[in-house]
């Protein structure tokens, strides 16, 4: 089966870690999968760069089926769009979560256009995080693709719009032992922000400043204020990765070097 892909761009524009001004969906970006029993792409979530050479964030769950302890999905991808406009699918290689936290870090890997995967792996618009925590009542924007429609084409191919969408709103409180299905042991932010399904893992920002990540939003009635669940991206640091001879780092450890920009 294939897949036709379309990013919707609604003109807004953000500073990336060098300052530059730049369209959300060259920075973040849906994540897929191909579920080879039903020959079918399913859509996931959403990821964000944080290092120009493919480092980027998600949530824990938007690979796990079940939070904490489900097993993720067999095939991971991602749909990055080039500055050019170019929309390509690129593997993900080194995903690494947090143990307990609704966070998760990996790289992107070969570009495939069409059924062809080659050795390009075009560098990256990344965005600075934050070294400053949230404190209730700071003002705070997210941006995600929870807005995705599917056709089907003569039943062998499949027709996806992604369409991004910011939500902004404002911190409520810190709750130090979670919140949500997601949240057993980590501390969460709840928000006034709207957040969707396919938006989880979608960057959330203070002045184009990273500072967490979609993680969980509460249904309440459409005359309601939303309320929803982000966790700090300063869990970011402690999740484990192998270095160079198989040797233990961390997350932590790209951000005191350099490798992925802070403020």
């Amino acid at each position: 089966m294939h897949a036709t892909i379309h990013v919707n761009d609604d003109g807004s524009m953000l500073k990336n870690s060098h300052g530059q001004l730049v369209a959300p969906e060259t920075s973040i970006f849906p994540l897929v999968s191909y579920n080879i029993g039903e020959q079918r792409w399913i859509c996931l979530g959403t990821g964000f760069f944080v290092d120009g050479r493919g480092g980027f964030v998600t949530a824990r769950h938007v690979f796990y089926d079940n939070g904490l302890d489900g097993k993720h999905v067999d095939t991971l991808y991602a749909v990055q769009s080039l500055p050019n406009g170019d929309r390509i699918l690129r593997s993900i290689t080194h995903f690494s979560v947090h143990r307990t936290a609704d966070i998760a870090f990996g790289y992107l890997g070969y570009a495939r256009n069409h059924l062809v995967w080659s050795y390009m792996t075009p560098l990256a618009s990344a965005f600075c995080i934050s070294k400053n925590a949230l404190t209730v009542g700071d003002s705070i924007v997210n941006f995600g693709f929870p807005r995705t429609t599917d056709e089907d084409i003569n039943n062998d191919r499949q027709v996806f719009t992604f369409k991004g969408r910011w939500e902004s709103g404002k911190v409520v409180d810190f709750h130090p032992e979670g919140m949500g299905h997601f949240h057993k042991k980590e501390g969460v932010y709840q928000t006034t922000m709207r957040i969707d399904s396919g938006a989880s893992g979608g960057p959330v920002m203070r002045e184009n400043i990273v500072v967490g990540v979609n993680s969980v939003g509460i249904d309440v009635a459409n005359d309601e204020e939303p309320i929803s669940g982000v966790v700090p991206i300063s869990y970011l640091h402690d999740i484990e990765l192998k270095g160079p001879g198989g040797r233990k780092m961390y997350v932590g450890d790209l951000v005191k070097n350099g490798t992925i920009p802070s403020l």
